[in-house]
């Protein structure tokens, strides 16, 4: 695709009055980097369904189960692209978990989030906290040039971040540009919130919350998001609800919900590049 370079100017503040994304994401787990706005947008969610808060520590288990995975596989490169606040635990702390020394680069449009993991994140590992925007892949890879080695594999993290990225910005498109680089045997671990297993009433709910926040969300078929991995070989058990993706022991993500009506299912999968 063409490549439109409008790269944002400086490193902007972050504005209490609009909700962030990044900060609601906050909310859900439970965090304190979030404003009163941000928690209030969390709320209008989980008022339309009590999945909302535990789907989004499914979606952070699958992240830390995958990431962990790749560092094992012997991946030492590790890229989140949207990573949102930087608690624990997080890409930093699971791939650190395995190997102090593989660099893990956190990249965020969200000022705040730049500024709470320069000042606590980075401090036990190797590794970088980049402000960027999934709209502009190609200023990510320029940022990224001087830390990744592309010759050699990379896990390229994108998890819940293309469904605020709507259908006329090409988010495929968007996301060919940043797997370009990527050498054979590179993953990518990606979730998406989906339209099957998620009833129409709960799906329009939440589209509506999100309604005013500095990105709406959009939910898609398994088989648009299926899209995002053309070309690479998924690993077993293939595109499933990521609290199924090799579900392990991390009990910190609670339990599955008794509202069966009012179910989110949150779609993930980790693609391989081949050679």
């Amino acid at each position: 695709m063409d490549d439109p370079r409008e790269r944002p100017a400086g490193d902007a503040e972050p504005d209490p009055g609009v909700a962030s994304v990044a900060r609601i994401y906050d909310a859900y787990l439970d965090g304190t980097d979030h404003f009163p706005v941000d928690e209030e947008a969390a709320a209008r969610v989980i008022a339309r369904t009590p999945w909302a808060k535990p789907v989004a520590r499914f979606n952070r288990a699958f992240m830390v189960r995958a990431v962990e995975n790749a560092a094992r596989a012997g991946i030492r490169q590790i890229v989140d692209i949207g990573c949102g606040m930087p608690n624990d635990p997080s890409a930093f702390s699971a791939a650190w978990g395995v190997d102090p020394g593989i660099l893990v680069v956190g990249v965020d449009n969200d000022p705040m989030v730049v500024a709470r993991g320069r000042s606590s994140a980075l401090t036990r590992g190797r590794g970088a906290l980049l402000r960027g925007d999934a709209l502009d892949p190609w200023a990510i890879l320029e940022d990224l040039e001087p830390l990744v080695d592309w010759s050699r594999p990379v896990a390229l993290v994108v998890t819940a971040v293309l469904q605020f990225v709507p259908d006329d910005k090409d988010p495929w498109g968007l996301l060919r540009v940043l797997r370009g680089p990527m050498a054979p045997g590179s993953r990518l671990v990606l979730s998406h919130s989906s339209t099957e297993g998620t009833a129409p009433e709960v799906v329009a709910g939440v589209e509506d919350a999100y309604q005013g926040a500095t990105a709406q969300i959009k939910y898609r078929s398994d088989e648009r998001i299926l899209a995002f991995f053309e070309g690479m070989t998924l690993l077993d058990p293939g595109l499933v609800a990521v609290q199924d993706w090799r579900p392990g022991t991390d009990r910190w993500a609670g339990e599955i919900p008794d509202a069966p009506g009012s179910v989110v299912r949150v779609a993930g999968a980790v693609g391989v590049l081949p050679a």
